[in-house]
């Protein structure tokens, strides 16, 4: 198995994590819930069991589904609709598969990540929601790990997509009429 097919059902096996968690802590979650947490860790709003964990349902489902389908959308869409740096060069006909390769192998990342982060952070409100919605959970400090850690991924993401995309050296550049006497 190839790591796009692998990306590809991780990202549907994370889905199908978020729904199995969602209906796990369903059993245990009290009938109001904290919802929401000011900065220090403590509870400032609250929802109903239910409408927390279909939120956590369609948000995980849909972020999936998204980072699944991006890949395959990018190589039907118009090159005009595309935004990348050096586009003439990258998504010339001898580089175009190459590069929707690899940007597809990114969009997966990044949609791995994004539902890890979904998941930890759902983790720790219904263990907080568990053990009492009303109080400060001792364990915040995992939320805040994660939320660095998920910046500092798609600080280094970002970095390098425009590393991998930058103009190369000595290369030949042509314009969209592919034509060799009008180089850049």
């Amino acid at each position: 198995m190839n790591s796009y097919s692998l990306s590809m059902l991780t990202i549907l096996g994370l889905i199908l994590v978020v729904w199995i968690h969602g209906g796990i802590y369903s059993k245990y979650l009290p009938d109001e819930c904290a919802s929401h947490y000011s900065f220090d860790g403590k509870p400032t709003g609250y929802s109903g069991k239910w409408t927390l964990i279909a939120v956590y349902w369609v948000a995980g489902t849909l972020i999936g589904l998204l980072f699944f389908s991006l890949p395959f959308c990018i190589r039907v869409c118009p090159e005009s609709s595309i935004n990348m740096p050096n586009k003439e060069y990258w998504l010339s006909p001898s580089r175009k598969s190459r590069t929707f390769r690899v940007l597809s192998s990114y969009l997966f990342s990044m949609g791995i990540v994004i539902q890890l982060f979904l998941i930890i952070l759902f983790a720790v409100i219904f263990a907080a929601n568990v053990r009492d919605p009303h109080e400060k959970p001792p364990y915040a400090w995992i939320f805040i790990v994660d939320f660095i850690v998920f910046i500092l991924f798609f600080i280094f993401v970002i970095v390098k997509l425009l590393l991998r995309f930058k103009k190369p050296k000595n290369a030949i550049w042509l314009n969209h009429n592919d034509d060799p006497s009008d180089r850049f």
